[in-house]
This record gives C-alpha cells, sequence and structure tokens, in this order.
C-alpha cells in the first residue's frame, strides 16, 4: 500500500471532496491531482454494506481498481451501486472512457504526449498507464505473434522493464503481461527503443508491426 500510495501523488498533494453515499456506513471521497481521480471508498462496518454512490462529477468514466488493476462497470450516468466487505475499501482510479472506435487494422499511428523524457518514461505510473491502455492493447492486437486476438481481455500490463545501453541509446526490454476473461495469463517479450522521427526510415521498417506509436515530448519521437 505505501508502494502505491508513493506512486499516486494524488494523496500528498490533490484536492479531497467528499461523495455522497446512500448508506451512512459507507464513506466514500475523491482526490484529484492534474490527470489522476482516485476514489477511496471504505466500509466502517463489521458486516457487509451495499449503497450507492453519486458518480455524477464522473458521468461515462471508466473505474479501474488500482491495486489489481481490474475494471469495474462504467460509472455511465452517475449513479453507481457497489457493495463492500466488512471493514473493506476500494481504491478506484476514474479515467475517461475509451473509444472503441479505432480498427485493429488501421495502421494509423497513435499520438501520445508527454513532458517525460523518454529514459524516465517507465519510472512515471500516470504515463505507463497511458501506454498500458491506449497504446500496447491495440498495437499487440494487431500482431501476428499475438496469440489473444480472439479473447477477451481484462487487462495488460508492463510486468518488468529492463534498461539497456545500445551505442549511446537507451533500449528498453519489456515483459508484458496479458490477462484474459477466463483464460490463464500470458507473458510476451516486447523490445521498444525510441528514434526521431526524421530518421525513422533509416531504421525502422514502417509497418504496424514495428512502430508502436507518435511520441510527443521535447522532440517528436518514434516507437521502434
Amino acid at each position: 500500500m505505501l508502494a502505491m500510495r508513493k506512486r499516486l501523488n494524488v494523496f500528498g498533494r490533490g484536492d479531497l471532496k467528499f461523495i455522497e453515499s446512500s448508506n451512512a456506513k459507507v464513506l466514500s471521497f475523491a482526490r484529484t491531482y492534474q490527470d489522476q481521480k482516485i476514489i477511496v471508498v471504505a466500509n466502517l462496518s463489521q458486516f457487509s454494506q451495499a449503497t450507492t454512490l453519486n458518480l455524477s462529477d464522473y458521468k461515462d468514466c471508466d473505474v479501474t481498481e488500482v491495486f489489481s488493476q481490474n475494471r469495474f462497470l462504467n460509472v455511465g450516468d452517475g449513479e453507481y451501486p457497489i457493495t463492500i466487505g466488512p471493514y473493506g475499501y476500494f481504491w478506484f482510479q476514474a479515467d475517461v472512457s475509451e473509444k472503441k472506435n479505432v480498427s485493429t487494422t488501421s495502421t494509423e499511428l497513435f499520438l501520445f504526449e508527454t513532458d517525460i523524457s523518454w529514459e524516465k518514461l517507465f519510472n512515471n505510473y500516470n504515463e505507463v498507464r497511458v501506454l498500458e491502455r491506449k497504446i500496447l492493447q491495440p498495437f499487440m492486437k494487431k500482431c501476428r505473434w499475438f496469440g489473444g486476438k480472439a479473447k477477451v481481455i481484462s487487462k495488460m500490463n508492463i510486468h518488468k522493464v529492463i534498461p539497456v545501453k545500445v551505442e549511446g541509446e537507451t533500449h528498453f526490454m519489456t515483459i508484458i503481461q496479458v490477462d484474459y476473461v477466463q483464460r490463464l495469463p500470458e507473458l510476451y517479450f516486447l523490445p521498444m527503443c525510441f528514434v526521431p522521427s526524421d530518421s525513422m526510415f533509416d531504421k525502422v521498417e514502417y509497418t504496424a508491426m514495428t512502430v508502436r506509436s507518435a511520441i510527443s515530448c521535447s522532440e517528436v519521437w518514434i516507437a521502434k
């Protein structure tokens, strides 16, 4: 829990707002800082409790449990029913709902904008979440070697990152863990490096199998 709290700056710097609950024995509040939105739900009773939270400020947001990264129901119109065990609690992260209209056969690159340098990117919790949710999933679904095309993915996360220096440039050897609904998880080895856009055609084959996304940092970079 302490490690997760260190990753989430919202607990030390964010705004605090209590959330209306239909059950007085269930306390809920939200912490917000920059793009981070964390909803905390706590059962103050020794018995299981059911409640409906007023999440009208988070309409249509996706809800992810912070520790397991499991997806919960979308907020929808704002009335959010939930059941919680004795003295139990949840930390939820609310994100703007992802659009599902991007074709898996499209060769259009996803634009990933960040102020973090490439070398420090994998140390930033928020940026890693964006990579996992919006870049890696659609990319891997395009690849011939990905064995989960016909399976329902529950979550995908970067399990391990190993930095390697090659000719003065930083490359990352990553292990990607893919969890499925009613299927055993799988691990994939995925090396990554970045090259400037003006030299991309000299260094990589421009196909959906080699290019992950367009990255906007201090310069424009293309993932190899």
